[in-house]
């Protein structure tokens, strides 16, 4: 039984979209250091990975005076600049505020290694640190061990209350995050196994309903425009199906974290048909390929074959559109992005979004 959960940082919950290693080459040279191969690194690297009581200016400080070179009166507020163009680098990763929200019930902490001033300006940028109970920082004076050392497992455990075997240890290193964990009597999991299994996998049914439907494309992400009906009943004319990971490489984060988007289970479908109120797919296709008309948003003009014309505004998924009375998507014969000759245009329609597991 899980009890609590402890969550690790980089890699976890968030990336560094930058090449580390320009970002500090970038550091080095306000010293005057320009060549790569220079002690200075070296020294750094050894100091900001050590256990004890870490941050980046003692780092900094220590490869300065290791390698022979004096303090800068300065340094102090170099190294907040720094640790400050370091935290405009990071990225929160799309599963991240799904995967804090899943186990908001249970007590959680982010156990992290690193300097304390660098974890903690990136968990500020987001406000994680505002959504579990503890943070657990290496470098912090009051922790001072790193990952796998089973030390800093049990000052979490201990600090939420909670007895180890019965606490839930995720991350993405095997060595540090799973086996440090279950060396201190913690369970563990890889994010890669957890991220892959939080959603559903088509059962052959719905994945033969899907195979039925042709999708709309929209820079690898293979969108399934389709009519539900639910367990219970109730259909649904406007939902797109579609991949978990494809969808986070196009949209960044989960329709459950995504202000205005409505979601709906893959195990709540009962019938899967393709929805009348589609564009055909080719046209989507072309519509996204075309980009965005603005900010987060589409205009588009659809011409059927009685030659009459109707322009919509959408957001940046196209494929449902409220066809004209009398017409269907086998009228359609051509679309036109960024059409903004007739400005009465028809409003999208609301949908909802299905993610499933490959």
């Amino acid at each position: 039984m899980i009890e609590a959960v402890l969550f690790d940082l980089d890699g976890t919950l968030i990336s560094f979209s930058a090449s580390y290693a320009d970002f500090m080459r970038k550091m080095a040279a306000r010293w005057g250091i320009t060549d790569a191969t220079d002690p200075f690194f070296m020294e750094y690297s050894s100091a900001i990975l050590a256990s004890g009581t870490v941050t980046f200016q003692s780092s900094i400080e220590h490869a300065l005076k290791a390698t022979g070179r004096s303090v800068p009166k300065d340094v102090s507020t170099q190294c907040q600049e720094s640790v400050a163009k370091y935290t405009e680098g990071i990225q929160l990763l799309p599963h991240a505020l799904s995967l804090i929200n899943r186990y908001s019930s249970l007590p959680t902490a982010i156990v992290s290694n690193g300097p304390f001033d660098m974890q903690l300006s990136a968990l500020k940028k987001f406000g994680l640190h505002n959504l579990v109970n503890e943070v657990i920082i290496s470098g912090d004076p009051e922790v001072g061990v790193r990952k796998p050392n089973s030390e800093i497992f049990r000052i979490a455990c201990s600090r939420l209350g909670v007895d180890p075997s019965q606490t839930l240890m995720i991350g993405d290193n095997e060595v540090a995050d799973v086996q440090g964990a279950k060396d201190a009597g913690l369970q563990a999991v890889l994010i890669g196994e957890l991220v892959s299994a939080m959603f559903e996998k088509l059962s052959d049914e719905q994945r033969r309903a899907l195979s039925r439907i042709t999708p709309s494309h929209d820079r690898g992400l293979a969108y399934f425009p389709c009519c539900v009906e639910l367990t219970d009943g109730t259909i649904h004319e406007r939902v797109y199906i579609v991949s978990q990971l494809p969808y986070l490489n196009i949209w960044g984060v989960y329709p459950a974290d995504d202000a205005g988007k409505t979601e709906v289970k893959l195990s709540d479908i009962a019938r899967i048909h393709e929805s009348p109120q589609r564009l055909p797919a080719a046209f989507a296709t072309e519509l996204y390929a075309a980009g965005e008309s603005g900010m987060g948003y589409v205009i588009f003009s659809v011409t059927f074959s009685d030659g009459s014309k109707q322009t919509y505004a959408s957001g940046n998924a196209v494929d449902f559109i409220q066809y004209p009375a009398g017409k269907s998507r086998e009228d359609v014969v051509s679309v036109q992005a960024h059409d903004r000759s007739d400005m009465n245009y028809e409003r999208a329609q609301p949908y909802a979004w299905c993610l499933y597991s490959e």
